[in-house]
């Protein structure tokens, strides 16, 4: 992204996403990107987080079961 734009990460609230290691990583290496932490299955409207998770949900859904 240009300096000047800003990006917005929706994530869930797992344990690695949280910690300080990640965060901090974040926060160093990309400064234009704002975190925003949501609880699993949270509901965004009338969206879950599913919908924003579509490789979760689909692509690896299969590995996870």
């Amino acid at each position: 992204l240009p300096a000047n734009q800003k990006a917005i990460l929706f994530i869930d609230c797992y344990p690695v996403h949280i910690g300080k290691e990640f965060r901090t990583h974040v926060f160093k290496e990309f400064p234009h990107v704002f975190l925003i932490f949501v609880t699993a299955n949270y509901l965004i409207g009338l969206l879950g987080t599913g919908m924003f998770q579509p490789a979760d949900v689909g692509i690896q859904r299969i590995l996870k079961h």
